[in-house]
């Protein structure tokens, strides 16, 4: 019985329809990283709290399976997203052993083991709601938590994960920088939503600055009012910051900035050697006042998936700037006024950079605005490669590409659906300074006007389009290649 399940699994997969295609990059597992210690968050879990994780992974071919070949009982894992699941880790045979396997849409395979410690040393939790300040005899353990960020801001050791229960809380703290909470090397640097709960940061009055933040975490968090100082950021990484991961947040409301500093909810500022960073499934939500949500110089091998914009008006949604290489930009939506004149996703390297993989990403933008540019400085930019996105709105230019003939390119768009009124340029992607080289590849590409009724109001094909689907635009129905040895007939 379990060889015929088997089998018909496989003849369902191979019956579904799939365009071959060679990955733009190899496939690479770049969070989890082998061989670290329990500084990092995946290696380290508390007894009984609820361990959830996601892996970050560059390139291959999207969509990919995830699956666990060794774990302790109880784990599990999404098969689609690579979400790891362990409801209550146990110090019953700790460290324990993990092994996961990732097989893109090609069949190529990547994979990383690890090991969790599960203990109690190395956290400390917080409670804004029932927590007692250290003055009034808190110790930040479980039972006997403490109140507030500056309770354990210059008291806790760097390693320190932070619990913190559902509350607000702020970042401004009796010595905090000029505009920004550092999180110094002597500073705890992961900071975990408690399990079921979502608290509240408060940034009004402090950005958070990471000036020395390699293995970073945040995870499960609502960041709100980012108005540090005279710039709205939420995150300022000033410093290195690889192995940094940004999980399953909520980003809401950049206040009023009357500087230009690359203000972002997550800004990486202008530092080389810092790799593996990953920004996977959070919200971000009325940031207008700088980019919407993430803004880059010089990091390389970076995961943007899974995020989704909302409101953020004529802001750049990601933009890339000069020296980033090698980014996966997959599977995020931009959605509700998202009007950006300089494009929702923007490429712009005057010092170089490039080698970028964006697909599968719904961007539905108004007549004004620009889903897409991809731009340049005296540097030139690299390879771009846009697969199977789906870019709604605009007029001129609206999905374009500048400074090609200057820069080494090449720009490939490929089995996307685009929506736009600039029919007056070939499959609707159009050369914002004429270039009209074969360094502009546009192949297979499903475009036309919105009168045409390509897609309906969510974004998706319509039925007289029906022909495209699952191998032009965004969508995935998650259908996957399954693993050999479950299309092995014994």
């Amino acid at each position: 019985m379990l060889n015929r399940i088997r089998y018909l699994l496989a003849i369902a997969f191979l019956a579904f329809g799939t365009v071959t295609i060679a990955a733009p990059y190899p496939l690479e597992i770049t969070q989890p990283q082998p061989n670290l210690n329990t500084d990092n968050r995946f290696y380290r879990a508390y007894p009984g709290l609820e361990y959830n994780v996601r892996p970050a992974v560059f390139g291959g071919v999207y969509p990919f399976t995830y699956q666990l070949t060794q774990a302790p009982t109880g784990m599990s894992i999404d098969a689609r997203t690579g979400e790891i699941v362990w409801p209550k880790p146990t110090t019953t045979n700790s460290p324990h052993s993990v092994s996961l396997r990732v097989t893109d849409s090609q069949g190529t395979v990547d994979t990383v083991s690890w090991t969790i410690t599960v203990t109690q040393d190395g956290f400390a939790f917080i409670d804004a709601n029932n927590g007692k300040s250290a003055a009034n005899g808190g110790t930040g353990t479980i039972t006997n938590p403490w109140r507030t960020i500056s309770d354990f801001y210059g008291r806790a050791p760097a390693n320190t994960f932070v619990y913190f229960r559902k509350g607000t809380y702020y970042t401004y703290v009796a010595n905090w920088d000029v505009g920004g909470l550092n999180l110094r090397s002597t500073e705890p640097v992961v900071w975990l939503a408690y399990p079921g709960e979502q608290p509240v940061v408060d940034m009004t009055k402090a950005y958070i600055r990471l000036d020395k933040g390699n293995d970073a975490w945040f995870s499960g968090f609502k960041f709100q009012n980012m108005s540090g100082g005279n710039a709205s950021y939420g995150f300022l990484v000033a410093g290195p910051a690889s192995r940094g991961m940004w999980y399953k947040n909520h980003f809401y409301r950049h206040l009023y900035s009357p500087d230009s500093k690359n203000q972002a909810p997550i800004s990486l500022r202008n530092t080389s050697g810092s790799n593996y960073i990953a920004i996977l499934d959070n919200v971000a939500e009325d940031t207008s006042n700088g980019y919407g949500l993430v803004c880059s110089y010089k990091r390389n091998k970076v995961v943007v998936e899974g995020n989704t914009l909302k409101n953020i008006g004529s802001q750049i949604g990601i933009g890339l700037k000069d020296g980033s290489y090698y980014w996966s930009i997959r599977g995020n939506t931009a959605v509700d006024d998202v009007r950006s004149n300089q494009g929702v996703i923007w490429t712009y390297n005057q010092d170089g950079g490039g080698n970028y993989d964006i697909s599968f990403n719904l961007i539905k933008s108004p007549s004004s605005g620009r889903p897409v540019r991809v731009g340049a400085g005296p540097a030139g930019y690299g390879e771009h490669y846009f697969y199977r996105n789906t870019f709604i709105g605009g007029q001129s230019k609206a999905v374009t590409v500048d400074e090609l003939g200057s820069s080494p390119g090449p720009v490939r768009f490929k089995n996307n659906v685009i929506v736009n009124e600039d029919a007056s340029w070939p499959q609707h992607i159009s050369s914002w300074d004429g270039y009209s080289g074969s360094k502009l590849v546009r192949e297979d590409n499903l475009a036309g006007r919105p009168s045409a009724g390509i897609v309906d109001t969510e974004g998706m094909l319509t039925a007289a389009y029906a022909e495209y689907r699952g191998t032009h635009g965004h969508h995935v129905d998650f259908v996957r290649p399954l693993p050999p040895e479950l299309i092995e007939v014994q």
